[in-house]
């Protein structure tokens, strides 16, 4: 019985810790400090011409939790986060996709018509 109980309590420790892990935020995602910033540029696949503020993009994003996922992603709009750093150059991309807690986070440009989406695609955790 005890030997029963001692692996039930060791698979329930290797489960929490194997979930916690999981999870992630979009700088340990991308590997990028949010600090690298210099403005972002939000808009549809074709082009994102309107300016997001830093900080306020920040605040909202810096301590969301995000898992990998894989599956449909339906054909809702989606809504890109272009983060560039000071030289112009791109950090990383969001695409969120239309009410579903679901994102595209990749380090670097995505583009959902012709990168692979799959590997890139998380789920929002509450």
């Amino acid at each position: 019985m005890k030997k029963v109980l001692y692996l039930l309590v060791i698979m329930i420790c290797l489960c929490l810790v194997g979930c916690s892990k999981s999870t992630m935020t979009i700088a340990e995602i991308t590997d990028i400090d949010f600090n690298k910033i210099s403005y972002i540029k939000v808009g549809g696949a074709l082009n994102q011409n309107e300016n997001y503020d830093v900080e306020r993009f920040i605040d909202e994003y810096k301590d969301l939790k995000y898992k990998k996922i894989s599956g449909e992603y339906g054909n809702t709009a989606h809504k890109y986060f272009v983060c560039y750093d000071a030289d112009n150059n791109t950090l990383f991309t969001i695409v969120e996709i239309g009410n579903q807690n679901k994102v595209f986070i990749k380090k670097g440009s995505f583009n959902i018509n012709t990168d692979s989406p799959q590997s890139s695609l998380y789920q929002l955790v509450k």
